[in-house]
Order: structure tokens, then C-alpha cells, then sequence
């Protein structure tokens, strides 16, 4: 199954929930990653209580942890997990049974929105209730690429495995994958930034399906292969399945072909110890963060730093506080408005209109990347008497200096 999970794509997402094996390195600092770990945790302990009577107080207290942190994470996340909670709870075997899992669900769903209200660091209730920005957190490239691109394979492929549908676990892929899709075309539809996010987490789904039928055909087994690739010329009846093992692999290998050149030439994968092993061509990666700690040295924790989109996102990791950056957040008002006038500060606004930027945000601090604004804004902005620190190509500047 983890084989399947971080090959079976139609192209590398990029994006927070994605666990596509050339963007494992660089996901996996995204809150969402953390969130759906704890999901499937949580999935499996909800499976267990369905199982066996046993231990029923502890793993439902567990769960609510779990599901909490999760929910308070990564909201989405956490709101995936949730209907994979009661997915569950419909597969059980009996009228009885499914009846005593879905009140299980729904008590959890319950104790997890009390606490997260209780949350003390953020609104959870303002959060959930937030509808701004929705031409930012709705993205229709996103959901059509996450619906016929990302998911198409891996959708396609767990068609093979209905054979084995009276499996548990087979019947949990099948109705999953069905809603994630649903919620795939329903968000697309009512224009839900929430349920958007779904498919591609969703994609565990299809995935658990693809992983299961490669194992009970023994897919990744060499010595199988032989007798596989006789049985293909027999008569359509008794090849069909041996057609089916081999399609699979061909897909799995032409989904894992685009991930391993990123790999080899991507420099946050493994293009460096390439570069290093082969003593040919350059790392090309960014020293950008250990540059900004040393830069920013002067900044204090409340000071406002203004700089390109690119660089302020990661201004924060060090310190000071930003105007814009390339990601929204919540609770921040006018956001449209702020990437606006940080992006008009680094290319066409005048010098008033600098002049008033500067004082509307409160800037502090005004950082220059060579590299991200070009050299002509570089030059234009340049103010060497305002200049406190230079790192590489970065200049820190103080705003209050003429």
C-alpha cells in the first residue's frame, strides 16, 4: 500500500495533503501532513473499537485527541477525517453494529468541536465561521486538476479490486473514494473551499484499494512474473487477470517515471548528493533561510519587514512580522489589498506611493532580494544610506532612513 500511496499519481501535486513521493521532502513541513497522520491513526483505532469490546474508553479518548489536534492543525484535514470516521462506521457488517459505530462517530464529532471551542489560542468558532478571501481559498484549477489529473489513476486502477468487495477494506476504498469524488465535483460546483480539499487526501482511499489487489495478486513478488506474463496469451477468460496485474504495473511504473526525474534534478531532493556523488553540475539550492537569519539579526519580534511575496514568506521563520506574503492567512483582513501594495512597492508604485505604503503598514525594516525583484527595482530602491546589513545578494534597510 505505501508503495501504491507515493507513486500512483497523473502528475505531482505540489500541494499541501499530497504524499507523492518527490513531494514528500518539502510537504511534509505543511500542517496538513502532521493532520493526516493522525488521521489514520485515529481510523485505525475507530476500526479496532469495531472490532473488539476491549479497551472501547481508552481508544475513543484517544480518537478525540487525536481528531482535536488534527481539526486544530489543519481544519480541512481534520473535517476529512471526520467523515472518514463515519465511512467507517457504514461498513460494518451488521444493522447493529453499524448503528453502534455511527452514535460512536457522531460523540466524537461531538467532544471534538467542544474542545477545539475551548481552543484558548484562536476563535475556532471565528475560524470556521470565516468567509472572507473565498477568491483565494476556493481555486478551480485546483479541483479540476485534483479530480482528472492527480486522482484519475489511482481511481482507475481500484476498479480492479471490486472482485474483492466483500473485504472490509475494499468496501471502505470504494464508498470513501465515491465521496471524496462527490465532494470533489460538489465543491467545484458550489465553489466550498472545504470540501475542495478533500479529493486529494481522499486519494488514500483508491490507493488502500490499488495496494490491496497488488498484494493478493502478489505484484511485487519477482518470481511471479514468469507464470504472470504466460498467462497473458492464454484465452481472454483466464488472461484478464493476468492483464490487469500487468497494467497495473506498467501505470506504476509510468507514474513513478516524472517523480523520479524531479528527484534526480529538483534541488530540494536528491539533486545535491547527485551533484556531490557525480562531481558534475551545481546544487542549485536557495540559500535564502541561513542568509535571512544573519540579515535579519537587527529585527525585533514586532518590527514590520516588507520585501517581495517570495521572501517575506519566510521573514517570519526568523523574526519580525510581514505585510504580505505568497500564502493568505486567516484573521488577516484586506489581504488582497496588502498583496497589492507589496507587490506595487517592488515594481510600479511611485515614490509617494512607497512613502504611504510604508506608513499605512507601519514598515520598519524594507528588505531587498536581488534575485526575486531583478536588478532595475533592486537599484531604483537601493538607499545606501539606509543600508544596515548586507548577506549575498539580500540588503536590510531601514525604513526610517532617507
Amino acid at each position: 500500500v505505501l508503495v501504491v500511496m507515493v507513486i500512483l499519481y497523473g502528475g505531482v501535486p505540489g500541494w499541501a495533503n499530497s504524499y507523492a513521493l518527490a513531494d514528500l521532502p518539502w510537504q511534509q513541513v505543511n500542517p496538513s501532513a502532521f493532520s493526516f497522520a493522525l488521521v489514520l491513526i485515529a481510523w485505525a483505532l475507530f476500526r479496532r473499537i469495531g472490532a473488539s469490546p476491549n479497551n472501547r474508553v481508552l481508544s475513543f479518548a484517544a480518537i478525540v485527541i487525536l481528531m482535536t489536534t488534527a481539526m486544530l492543525d489543519h481544519g480541512m484535514t481534520g473535517a476529512f477525517g471526520m467523515v472518514g470516521l463515519f465511512v467507517l462506521a457504514v461498513i460494518m457488517p451488521t444493522h447493529s453494529a453499524r448503528l453502534g459505530m455511527l452514535a460512536m462517530a457522531a460523540a466524537i464529532g461531538i467532544a471534538v468541536g467542544a474542545i477545539c471551542l475551548c481552543w484558548p489560542w484562536y476563535s475556532f468558532w471565528k475560524a470556521v465561521r470565516w468567509n472572507q478571501d473565498s477568491d483565494f481559498w476556493f481555486n478551480s484549477k485546483f479541483i479540476t486538476w485534483a479530480l482528472t489529473q492527480w486522482a484519475f489513476p489511482a481511481a482507475v486502477c481500484a476498479l480492479f479490486a471490486l472482485p474483492l468487495i466483500r473485504r472490509p477494506i475494499i468496501r471502505f476504498g470504494a464508498l470513501g473514494g465515491s465521496l471524496m469524488i462527490g465532494a470533489g465535483i460538489a465543491a467545484y460546483l458550489r465553489h466550498s473551499a472545504t470540501i475542495a480539499r478533500f479529493p486529494l487526501p481522499g486519494m488514500i482511499y483508491p490507493h488502500l484499494m490499488v495496494g490491496v489487489f497488488a498484494f493478493e495478486s502478489r505484484l511485487f513478488r519477482p518470481q511471479t512474473w514468469p507464470t504472470r506474463l504466460k498467462a497473458m496469451f492464454r484465452p481472454i477468460p483466464l488472461a484478464s487477470q493476468a492483464i490487469l496485474e500487468v497494467t497495473l504495473a506498467v501505470v506504476l511504473l509510468r507514474c513513478a517515471a516524472p517523480q523520479a526525474i524531479l528527484i534526480a534534478t529538483q534541488p530540494w531532493l536528491a539533486r545535491p548528493y547527485l551533484v556531490a556523488l557525480l562531481h558534475r553540475g551545481e546544487d542549485r539550492q536557495s540559500r535564502l533561510p541561513p542568509d535571512l537569519a544573519r540579515l535579519l539579526q537587527p529585527v525585533q519580534e514586532h518590527d514590520v519587514v516588507l520585501s517581495d511575496l517570495q521572501t517575506s514568506w519566510l521573514v517570519p521563520s526568523t523574526n519580525g512580522r510581514i505585510v504580505a506574503a505568497m500564502h493568505y492567512e486567516l484573521f488577516v483582513p484586506d489581504q488582497k489589498q496588502r498583496v497589492q501594495d507589496a507587490t506595487d512597492f517592488f515594481t510600479t508604485a511611485s515614490g509617494q506611493r512607497r512613502e504611504q505604503i510604508i506608513r499605512q503598514y507601519g514598515v520598519r525594516w524594507i528588505v531587498l532580494n536581488r534575485q526575486m525583484i531583478g536588478a532595475p527595482a533592486f537599484n531604483a530602491l537601493l538607499r545606501p544610506n539606509a543600508v544596515v546589513e548586507e548577506v549575498g545578494g539580500l540588503v536590510l534597510m531601514d525604513a526610517t532612513r532617507r
